[in-house]
Formats: structure tokens, sequence, C-alpha cells
């Protein structure tokens, strides 16, 4: 389990596909994919230590510690299934799901030494079976991820930390394509959407019947972000969304459009203000606080320690992108260094991100940020999402404006012809 560090982020790489354990963009299911620079090849670590036993905290029940893997995508859980894999692959399914009840078996795996480098791991579910890849003889079945307790090769994974960056959230996708036009007469199926506001330290009600909601169709977050920052009464550039996949389920930033699957369902979302401490909190993968804690102490930020990059895979080196233009990061002001936070001590200094070598070998980026005073405005975007969504019907209107002359001009032309 020391490879896997509670609220980091890593990348699980078949040792003999070569390739990534993805989630796919239904939200529904895990594959084996080639692309590295992608967030659905990112992983959450959520270390749990069974009933009794605080999140990330040891436990003297002898539950635990178990390993849960959330996509930083969309939040959902990697799982094991009672259900057979498809044919040409081995043991049992695997999927996604939701986090919705205290204890999910389906959910619970365990890191085991794989006797070869440290950073190579066998990952077991259960009593016996491991998540392995599929297709090691038969090449065009070599996607397929399931669970078996068949020995073999193929269940050896290298897990590639994923260093903590200062450098703010990823910019959340612009608008989808235009739909063809008469689009408007096949309607697309939609979900609900449920949400919440957060308070500005982080608190927010777990039980859904108080959260607010409506129906959403298609899948651009920043049609969803303009959505929700109007019933919010923000402007859209001032808010930032994350996706709870269940009752028991760790928070994660929505920067990627929905999930192309579960229509009809429901999707929960808490909505942070920008430049709050409760934004800030959520982005370094602490649990918002309790009404207990609120009522008896001030909340206290968690810090985690910053990965070693001097132990990470060959492959594994950060990517970070060039910084958007139209982004302000706040300046950490008072976020102590790890050393001193576990330590206790008080008064400690500023720490400096850290930063890569090469600035061209950018990659995925998953990112934290310190703490900055409140009050102090942050500007993310040039324009709200709602003058966004006015340039975008505006080009559409202009397209199809060219397209109705053009189609009078060779009206005209056919019939002076004839």
């Amino acid at each position: 389990m020391d490879r896997f560090q509670d609220g980091h982020h890593v990348r699980l790489r078949s040792r003999v596909q070569r390739t990534y354990l993805h989630a796919t963009d239904d939200g529904e299911s895990v594959t084996l994919s080639q692309p590295r620079a992608s967030m659905n090849a990112a992983w959450a670590v959520h270390i749990y230590n069974g009933v009794g036993g605080d999140d990330g905290d040891s436990s003297d029940d002898g539950d635990g510690p178990y390993l849960l893997l959330h996509s930083a995508a969309y939040g959902r859980y990697l799982a094991a299934t009672d259900r057979p894999a498809r044919p040409g692959h081995n043991g049992l399914c695997t999927e996604l799901r939701d986090y919705d009840q205290p204890e999910v078996e389906a959910i619970k795996w365990r890191a085991v030494e794989s006797g070869f480098a440290d950073e190579v791991v066998l990952l077991r579910h259960g009593e016996g079976h491991y998540l392995r890849a599929n297709g090691k003889y038969l090449p065009w079945n070599s996607t397929g991820v399931s669970v078996d307790d068949n020995a073999s090769s193929m269940m050896y994974w290298i897990v590639e930390p994923i260093p903590l960056r200062e450098a703010g959230m990823p910019a959340i996708p612009g608008p989808l394509p235009a739909h063809p036009r008469f689009s408007t007469i096949f309607t697309s199926p939609g979900r609900r959407i449920r949400f919440v506001r957060a308070l500005e330290d982080g608190y927010y009600p777990d039980e859904v019947n108080t959260w607010r909601q409506f129906w959403f169709r298609g899948r651009s977050a920043l049609s969803l972000r303009g959505n929700l920052a109007a019933l919010v009464v923000v402007d859209g550039p001032n808010i930032a969304m994350c996706v709870r996949a269940g009752r028991y389920g760790r928070l994660t930033p929505l920067v990627v459009d929905l999930p192309d699957g579960g229509y009809g369902g429901t999707l929960e979302i808490v909505v942070f203000l920008t430049g709050t401490l409760g934004n800030f909190t959520f982005l370094r993968g602490k649990a918002k606080p309790s009404k207990k804690v609120k009522k008896n102490k001030p909340a206290e930020e968690l810090i985690f320690k910053e990965p070693e990059l001097g132990t990470a895979a060959p492959e594994a080196s950060a990517h970070e992108p060039p910084p958007e233009p139209a982004h302000e990061t706040p300046t950490p002001t008072a976020d102590p260094p790890a050393e001193q936070a576990v330590d206790g001590s008080e008064n400690p200094e500023v720490p400096s991100p850290a930063k890569t070598d090469d600035p061209q070998s950018v990659d995925v980026e998953i990112t934290r940020t310190g703490f900055a005073e409140l009050g102090r405005p942050t500007m993310l975007a040039k324009c709200s999402a709602k003058e966004e969504l006015m340039e975008c019907c505006k080009a559409t209107t202009n397209q199809l404006q060219s397209e109705i002359s053009d189609l009078k001009n060779r009206l005209e032309a056919q019939e002076t012809e004839t």
C-alpha cells in the first residue's frame, strides 16, 4: 500500500500490454487504452480502514486498510461484479459504480507486492480474485479488464504516481460542436441534475432531500455550469463544480464533459464559489467538515505530502499544460509544508511549487491549491457563460444565413438557365 497515498492520484499501466486502465466515456465501464494524457487514465486514491476507522487514518478493528480507486474524470469507483466477463475475456466483469452504502464490498481492493520492482503490484479483490488485463494471445481483444482467480502475468500493474501541482483547476472544455440542422426534431435524452451550493468553509448537507434539482439535456460541462450559475445567482466562471458518486463518495472536480451514458439517471453536484476556503479544501481531497466539527472546533486543512519524483516509474514524469491566459491563480499565503503540517509546528513558511525540467513534456495534470485570503476576487474568464453561449448561437445563425443565401443564388442561376 506504500505506492498509494490517500488523496493522491495515480495511473495504472498493464505490465504486459503497456496500456493504461481507463474509465470509458460512458461513465459505466473500464478498459485498457494507450493515451496517457487523459483525465480518464487518472485515478484518485481513497484509503478506507473499515467500519469504525476514519478514512486515511489507522483503525483498530482489523478490517483495513482497503484501497478504493475512483475516476478523476467522473468520480465513480472501480468495482468488481459477479457477472461473467464478455466472450474472449477471463473471469468476471469490472465496472464503475457509486459509493452509496457505508460498506460496498465490490469497490474494496488490496495492493499486493508482486516480487518484481517496487512499483509493480497486484490488485486483489475479495478472497482471491485479481484485477487483470486481457488479450495476451488475442491482440485484437486486448482492451478488456476483468477479475480472475487464475494466476497470470496479465495481473501485474505498474503504479505511476501523478505529482500534485499548484497550477489550479484545469479549464472546462469549450462548447461541443453544433448539432446538425433539424436536430431539434429528435430530442436528445437527458438526466436529472441534483445540486447544492456549499458554504464558504466547504460544508454542505449530506442528505439529498434538501438539494435542488433540474433536468439537463446534453453533455456540455460549459452549458451545465451556465445553468448552475443562473440557479445560484453567480457568474458562471466564478463557480467550481464537483461530482459526488454516491452518498459516501469523495468529491471529484468536474472538468470534463458529462459521460456519454447514464441518461435518465441522476448526477449529484456540489457547487463551490471560487476563492473560498471550501473551494481550496475539496481540491486538496479533504472531506467536508461535519456538523460536529463546525460546532466544537474550527475546520483545519489537511496537508498531504508531495510524492517523491525520484521513485516514480520512468514514464511517470509530471506533465503540466501551459497556463490559460484567462485564469488567475490565487497566490498561496499560508500553506505549510507537509513536514511542518505533520509535526504541528506554527507559522510555517510558504512552500515553493513543484517544477518540471522540461516544459514541453506536458501531460495530464491533477491539481491542488493553497490557502488564499478570503475576499480576494478571482477573475477566471473574460466573459460569462451566457455570453459564450450567445457567441456560439450567433456563429450558428450566420452559418445558416450563408447557406440560405447560397441556396437562393443557385435557384436563381437554375431559373436563368431554363
